[in-house]
C-alpha cells in the first residue's frame, strides 16, 4: 500500500492549478520518516488491491483534470525542500518526475503482492 499510495502526489499538482506560482508547503510530511507514515497509515494491514485501484483511478483523474485546464502543463509551485533550498517546479516537471519515481517501487509492490498472494 505504501509503494502504491506514495504515487498520490496528486496534492502539489493541484496546488499549483490552484495558486500558480504559490508555494507549496510540505514540512509537516518531511519532519517524519517514512517508516513512521506507514506505520501510522497502517499499510501493512491494508489491502494494497485498494490501493492500487486508487493509484489508477487517481492517474486517470489526474489526467482528466490537466486535460481540462487551459495552460495546465505550464502553471507552477515553489517548493522549499528540507535542506532549505527553494525550486520553482511547474507541473509538467512534477508529472514527469512522479512518472519516473513508480519505477523505484515496482520492485515493492510486486515484493508486497508475491508476499502476500504466494
Amino acid at each position: 500500500g505504501a509503494a502504491a499510495e506514495h504515487q498520490l502526489d496528486g496534492v502539489g499538482i493541484k496546488a499549483a492549478l490552484a495558486d500558480n506560482g504559490g508555494e507549496y508547503v510540505m514540512r509537516w510530511y518531511w519532519e517524519v520518516s517514512q517508516d513512521e507514515w506507514a506505520e501510522t497509515w497502517a499499510y501493512a494491514q491494508r489491502d494494497i488491491g485498494t490501493s492500487l485501484a486508487l493509484l489508477r483511478a487517481s492517474r486517470a483523474a489526474m489526467a482528466n483534470l490537466l486535460g481540462a485546464v487551459p495552460d495546465a502543463w505550464n502553471r507552477a509551485m515553489a517548493i522549499t525542500w528540507p535542506i532549505g533550498k527553494r525550486d520553482t517546479l511547474t507541473v509538467g516537471a512534477i508529472v514527469e518526475s512522479q512518472a519516473k519515481h513508480v519505477f523505484h517501487h515496482i520492485a515493492d509492490i510486486q515484493a508486497i503482492l508475491a508476499e502476500r498472494n504466494p
